[in-house]
């Protein structure tokens, strides 16, 4: 009886882990929520600091405020595009957040801002294997 017993329970485990791993990764559910606490306040829309008066532009030509601004990718995106969706390798918006964080690419590079945990950069990889879909949010369209 407790074989039986082991053996449903480490069955429904995989059974679990498998149907979670093939879950559709939801961007404004899943993705958004760090990437804006993380990325945006350095990649965003330009704008003016009310506590200095100075312009802030967007880092790299980077906007993640935005689903066109994202697919369009930065001032590198040729060399190092932001996004490939379907693969999480050639995607710097992953990749960059892998690196060493003594790496002067690593993101975010602020100490103002958590990189990402290892959950995090999974469902981001994930999402990106799945083929990047933003679902209906478009963020910031200007």
């Amino acid at each position: 009886m407790k074989t039986t017993t082991l053996s449903f329970a480490i069955a429904a485990a995989v059974f679990t882990t498998t149907a979670n791993a093939d879950d559709a990764v939801d961007w404004a559910k899943d993705i958004w929520p760090f990437i804006e606490n993380s990325c945006v306040n350095c990649h965003k829309a330009e704008y003016t600091d009310e506590t200095t008066g100075r312009v802030k532009k967007p880092k790299a030509e980077l906007r993640y405020d935005g689903k066109k601004f994202i697919l369009k990718g930065g001032e590198n995106n040729d060399e190092e595009p932001t996004l490939t969706p379907g693969d999480p390798e050639k995607s710097a918006i992953l990749q960059r957040t892998l690196l060493d964080p003594e790496h002067d690419d690593f993101m975010p590079s602020s100490d103002k801002y958590d990189p990402l945990t290892p959950e995090q950069q999974k469902l981001l990889e994930t999402w990106i294997k799945q083929g990047a879909d933003f679902g209906d949010w478009v963020g910031a369209t200007e």
